[in-house]
């Protein structure tokens, strides 16, 4: 049976440098591998009037393990129409189920226990954009270029299942992160201290745990496991302000908006000595789905942009906004990590 479970997501990840706040001064050191080849399968199933999402993300070598369990699950998918139990499939035993939530359908991990693969499964009503936008947006959370119509035959292909038709996605970058130009730090720095090239207060209550996708860095537990926080680092070129909220826009099914509307949405924000872009974005209301919203805040540095991120249904997010804005103001920057623009 489906779980409906409140959820939030803010994306954490790598940057040069990174350390969390804690309640000590203890600091941790450990080597983080460089950015290897991420792959990412998809399938795109349109069901009457809704349209469902399969998505395994991951380091290449790992999702190439599990694509042959992938294949049969996805052939394994049947469509029953009946009220809670609209879809059924055959799980392989070696997947461990996750929890489902508002934002989606269900989840599973794949792999080792410490770090595994995640599969999740989106089930949206009404107009979800053309395999071309839907394939662009997860090209963009790759950070790869946009692609055209003519060049979807490369990556994608028709699949033919039990009750019609889907359309299969297989795309990676390239070994080393070069897709991305993603700095490749050698050492990260774990918990606030002196020597931490990023540090903050980090609010009561959220919990650190592992991150299943193994893109971000760090990830936050909030509210036993109902909401989840972090942050996301990109080089100074990753994509430009008005591409990362055209992102955002579509997670939560706005339409894009320009660089004349966007500047009368983003409010300034002070963090770490440094001017940032604060965006509230709050999504349109949908058959049985909560209204989505999110808090983002954008920090333009030297070498790096920093992403500070808060997404969920909306009651929940405007529960947390104080907490977010308070752990954002809280960011202080060492010196070495970027100087002021």
């Amino acid at each position: 049976m489906r779980t409906k479970r409140n959820g939030l997501v803010v994306i954490c990840g790598l940057t040069a440098a990174l350390s969390l706040g804690c309640q000590n001064e203890e600091i941790r050191s450990y080597r983080v591998p460089k950015p290897e080849a991420t792959r990412l399968l998809a399938v795109i199933i349109p069901h009457g009037e809704k349209t469902w999402f399969f998505k395994l993300v991951g380091p290449a070598p790992q999702v190439e393990e599990h694509k042959q369990a992938f294949d049969q699950f996805i052939r394994s998918v049947r469509f029953t129409d009946q009220g809670e139990r609209a879809i059924t499939w055959t799980v392989p035993d070696s997947w461990l189920a996750g929890p489902a939530s508002n934002l989606r359908y269900a989840a599973f991990y794949l792999g080792p226990k410490d770090h595994p693969l995640e599969l999740t499964v989106f089930e949206f009503s009404g107009a979800t954009g053309s395999v071309l936008a839907n394939v662009n947006r997860w090209r963009n959370e790759m950070r790869l270029r946009n692609i055209q119509e003519s060049e979807l035959s490369q990556i994608s292909k028709e699949l033919r299942l039990e009750n019609g038709l889907a359309t299969m996605v297989d795309m990676a970058t390239s070994a080393g992160g070069s897709a991305a130009r993603m700095p490749a730090p050698d050492i990260v720095s774990r918990r606030s201290g002196p020597q931490s090239a990023f540090h903050y207060d980090k609010p009561q209550g959220w919990k650190e745990k592992p991150d299943p996708k193994r893109i971000r860095l760090v990830l936050f537990e909030i509210g036993e496991g109902l909401a989840e926080a972090g942050v996301s680092v990109l080089p100074r070129d990753g994509g430009g302000l008005l591409t990362n909220v055209n992102r955002w826009r579509g997670q939560i099914h706005l339409e894009q908006t320009d660089e004349e509307q966007l500047r009368k949405e983003m409010r300034p924000i002070g963090v770490g000595g440094t001017a940032g872009q604060y965006i509230d974005l709050v999504g349109p209301e949908s058959a049985g789905q909560p209204r989505q919203r999110i808090l983002g805040v954008v920090v333009p540095r030297t070498e790096e942009t920093w992403f500070f991120k808060l997404q969920g249904p909306a009651d929940v997010v405007e529960k947390e906004k104080t907490a977010f804005e308070t752990f954002v103001k809280s960011v202080r920057f060492n010196a070495g990590t970027g100087a002021n623009p």
